[in-house]
């Protein structure tokens, strides 16, 4: 039979064939009909078939694990591969062909091993399915990659922070300077900038320094001057153009609508510098680990530009990452998809809306005054009604949706909203989320499992703000609830984890060890309730991560038929002491069956 189609992806299913001394023979039975697959088959071959279910041509490739066509592309061997199968759990072998996984363990030894079969062996080195990034900013981080770091690990000081501008300043010949990370709460004097500081290192550059949240900016006079924006100028709806006691701008911008008013009138990078600084997050991300990455704001960066540059991303058979992106709906607006639009190496997933800022920047929406700023609670960035109205077509529409809220009166409002459309249009697996729910209250979290909404936690806010939020923005009671892993096991609700990069960096070995240690950047227990075991952090990063983008029949666990993607550690995660898990080294990653150590452009 020369058909290869229907050998190796209709018929595969169903049939037996065997290869002997190189030849692909085909059983023959004398109690079958002949069979004819398709015209390019010999209608005088006899099948051994399988009558115990119907046969359909075309239909998508699920092999037995006993099929044995020709043989794998490749074999990864390992003495630990999780899986994160429990049908499973454990395995040592992994036989993959086109990508995919067909077979595990000895049945991957013995009918899937054949002449032009590769054998990569990892030794003492462990497998696991790809780490899934799902919720960050890579377009934006790998621009943020290119800019003065002026985060905490850099500058303990305003004074500090001022130096390293002004020595970039100094050497730069473009007109606008950049720096990101910014954080003044973990600064040592807690000393915002503002544009008079900035104006001090140059009246004639534009400079912009970024909050590590992305929601906040502080710009000089100069940039304040190139894009417009005067004392005058009226804050959009969702925003804020700080100004001080006199009415004057004090060069802070709060949240995005506001932030959008410096975008517009700054130089967009040109086609080159964008790949550029894309390749430039690609490998920091495969670098720890991962395989996948959501984009939770496709948009942002650039509108409809960001489409066409993962578009040229992908074309490269080299980029080491696959991409689910989310249409921003500020930015793109109304946009009614197909689930999962796309292929295997980009699609289109939920569309994103913001419905508050963030709680270390100051600007989330809690239903309760800050810890530290009596009478103040926060910021909404929506119309509530508008808001409300956009979700319920986008639910009717059969679209998923993505909300960031970060306190507690967002989520509230994320929740009326999407219990209304509930209420209007019943859907059972509709998979709405919420991002980063940083601070929900246990009703809100039990209201969700009813609901079927999903939480992702931004958990690194333990580790990277938890003190912030005790002694500060939250308090001692509230701050014990940040990311509350605990009442979401408790009522039976899936979760999963995210970086938000750059907001924090990409790594989700330090997530794994945040979410079971739930330590402070200080080694303080933060929430001793809600800390979780080492599976059950690795299967939020993994299969969970996959479940939340409709994408856990191809990815998460390590299974016949899904993509063949895996990381390799140096120990195994769910064995060693929890306090030693960030010590875990990532090793590489695989894609598709490919290496990509390298994540060579």
């Amino acid at each position: 039979m020369d058909c290869w189609y229907c050998t190796g992806l209709g018929i595969a299913s169903q049939y037996v064939f065997i290869e002997s001394q190189g030849e692909l023979n085909i059983v023959a039975n004398k109690n079958l009909p002949p069979f004819k697959c398709c015209e390019c088959a010999n209608s005088t071959q006899i099948l051994q078939h399988d009558v115990s279910t119907p046969w359909e041509h075309g239909k998508p490739f699920h092999p037995k694990q006993n099929f044995y066509p020709r043989g794998a592309d490749k074999i990864f061997k390992a003495k630990t591969i999780l899986t994160m199968d429990p049908r499973q759990p454990i395995t040592q072998a992994i036989a993959v062909r086109d990508g995919h996984i067909v077979a595990l363990g000895e049945e991957a030894l013995k009918e899937w091993q054949a002449p032009q079969t590769e054998i990569i062996d990892y030794g003492d080195h462990v497998m696991i399915p790809g780490f899934i990034e799902s919720h960050s900013h890579p377009l934006m981080y790998g621009n943020c990659l290119r800019f003065v770091d002026v985060g905490y690990t850099k500058a303990k000081t305003k004074k500090e922070i001022l130096q390293l501008i002004e020595k970039a300043a100094k050497k730069s010949t473009r007109q606008w300077l950049f720096a990101w990370n910014y954080d003044f709460s973990l600064l040592e004097d807690k000393t915002p900038i503002t544009r008079h500081d900035l104006d001090l290192i140059s009246k004639d550059k534009n400079i912009a320094v970024i909050h590590n949240s992305l929601h906040l900016a502080y710009v000089n006079s100069k940039a304040l001057e190139t894009v417009g924006i005067t004392k005058e100028t009226p804050d959009p709806v969702g925003g804020h153009l700080i100004r001080d006691a006199q009415g004057e701008l004090t060069g802070e911008v709060q949240e995005l609508p506001a932030i959008r008013l410096l975008q517009a009138k700054i130089p967009k990078l040109n086609h080159e510098e964008s790949l550029e600084a894309a390749w430039l997050g690609a490998r920091a991300y495969q670098k720890e680990g991962i395989t996948s990455i959501t984009d939770a704001g496709v948009g942002l960066r650039a509108g409809w530009d960001d489409i066409s540059l993962y578009e040229a991303l992908i074309e490269s058979p080299h980029f080491p990452l696959r991409i689910m992106g989310f249409p921003t709906h500020s930015v793109l607006g109304y946009l009614p998809l197909p689930r999962n639009f796309g292929d295997y190496r980009f699609r289109l997933g939920a569309t994103k809306f913001v419905a508050d800022g963030s709680v270390q920047g100051g600007t989330a929406w809690f239903s309760v005054d800050y810890y530290d700023k009596p009478g103040y609670r926060g910021v909404c960035t929506v119309d509530e009604e508008a808001f409300k109205k956009d979700i319920l077509e986008l639910h009717r529409g059969g679209q998923q949706v993505a909300v960031h809220a970060n306190g507690d009166a967002a989520i509230d409002l994320v929740l009326d909203a999407l219990e209304e459309a509930l209420t209007a249009y019943p859907r059972e697996d509709h998979r709405h989320r919420i991002e980063h729910c940083q601070v929900p209250r246990e009703e809100q979290i039990e209201r969700m499992a009813r609901l079927n909404i999903l939480p992702n936690f931004f958990v690194n806010h333990v580790y990277y703000w938890g003190e912030i939020h005790r002694k500060q923005s939250l308090g001692p009671a509230r701050s014990e609830n940040i990311s509350p892993t605990g009442w979401a096991k408790k009522y039976g609700l899936p979760f999963t984890f995210h970086s938000d990069a750059p907001v924090t960096e990409p790594k989700p070995l330090h997530t794994l060890w945040i979410a079971v240690n739930r330590l402070t950047s200080e080694g303080r227990l933060l929430g001793a309730e809600h800390r979780i075991t080492p599976e059950e952090a690795l299967k939020a990063l993994t299969l969970d991560a996959a479940y939340f983008n409709f994408e856990e029949h191809i990815k998460g666990s390590i299974e016949v038929g899904k993509l063949a993607d895996f990381t390799i550690l140096s120990a195994n995660p769910l064995t060693v002491p929890p306090m030693e898990i960030k010590e875990i080294q990532i090793l590489g990653t695989v894609l598709g069956g490919n290496p990509t150590q390298s994540a060579e452009k």
